[in-house]
């Protein structure tokens, strides 16, 4: 492969695993708070990264599972995104126009939910645009 650093993919694979606690203490917090189906956005590959973990899940829990292209999703809409949904979305480098807007969308709609709504955004550039973030 043209400009593979095998030790940057090496750090970088270690550096998810050192969030593991972290994010598994997140989690059942969001089941325990009344998540009760996730949402994966997405566009191009974040799109596609999203559709492999929905095919882990399928083999591991019965939760509601699905992967939606972003840009689609600000068209269209999900009647599955609602009240209850953990909704994740990801930019690699958080300036993805079609992330950014489904992230507006999104918290739109999460503004209007009296159950719990969540939103993960997995770039940080974005947080301060939606309060439950």
């Amino acid at each position: 492969m043209v400009k593979f650093d095998e030790q940057k993919q090496i750090d970088s694979v270690n550096g998810a695993l050192a969030l593991r606690p972290q994010i598994e203490e997140l989690i059942d917090r969001l089941l325990a708070g009344g998540v009760k189906n996730l949402c994966w956005l997405g566009i191009g590959g974040t799109w596609a990264s999203g559709m492999q973990v929905v095919c882990y899940l399928k083999e591991h829990t019965d939760m509601d599972t699905f992967a939606t292209n972003a840009a689609e999703y600000c068209t269209t809409g999900d009647k599955r995104v609602g009240a209850g949904t953990l909704v994740v979305l990801s930019s690699v480098t958080g300036t993805t126009t079609e992330i950014g807007n489904a992230f507006l969308v999104v918290c739109r709609a999460a503004s209007g939910c009296r159950l719990p709504f969540t939103v993960m955004y997995l770039n940080r550039l974005m947080s301060r645009y939606c309060p439950m973030v």
